[in-house]
């Protein structure tokens, strides 16, 4: 709240702690994006923990 959020913001980052996330790989968002009717799907850019993809429907 000192660097300007609200209490309802502050609780929500706060409350993301201690959790465990797992996202799922480049080959399965892929694979779930052609499931969805994308007939083209590409990755635009790819860097450790983040990625870029488009699709065309």
């Amino acid at each position: 709240m000192e660097q300007g959020r609200s209490p309802e913001e502050a609780a929500g980052h706060i409350g993301r702690y201690g959790k465990g996330y797992f996202p799922i790989t480049v080959e399965e968002h892929l694979r779930q994006m052609r499931n969805c009717g994308f007939r083209a799907v590409e990755i635009l850019w790819f860097s450790n923990l983040q990625a870029g993809f488009w699709g065309v429907k």
